[in-house]
């Protein structure tokens, strides 16, 4: 390290503190050798929560994917292409005063002045 003065990165768990470190080597100067401990304890706790709200989130795509193709008839007189998915049926974009909305591929946005009748589901 020091003859060759090239820095080096690792992490590093230790137990006995029961944390996580970056470690840089480097030598400043011919015959020298620095070491820089950083804590990277929080970043790694936070990383592995974030991969497992990841795969929580994977399970309840995956478990609701299949509730819904175990039940196609419930769902059968939903459009799956064409104009409207994905956008505001037709009937509702009455409800969203001041709002811009678009009905469909290739047709011009709406604004909405005003609720004209009320909200029921």
């Amino acid at each position: 390290m020091a003859l060759s003065r090239r820095e080096r990165r690792f992490e590093q768990y230790t137990a006995t503190l029961d944390r996580h470190f970056e470690v840089v080597m480097y030598s400043p100067e011919p015959n020298r050798c620095a070491t820089i401990f950083v804590d990277i304890t929080e970043r790694k706790r936070a990383e592995a929560a974030l991969r497992q709200s990841n795969r929580t989130l994977e399970q309840r795509v995956q478990a609701r994917t299949a509730a819904l193709n175990a039940a196609p008839g419930e769902f059968a007189d939903l459009p799956t292409t064409g104009a409207g998915v994905g956008c505001v049926p037709p009937a509702l974009p009455h409800r969203w005063p001041g709002r811009t909305l678009r009905q469909g591929a290739n047709v011009e946005p709406i604004q909405i002045a005003a609720i004209t009748e009320p909200y029921t589901h």
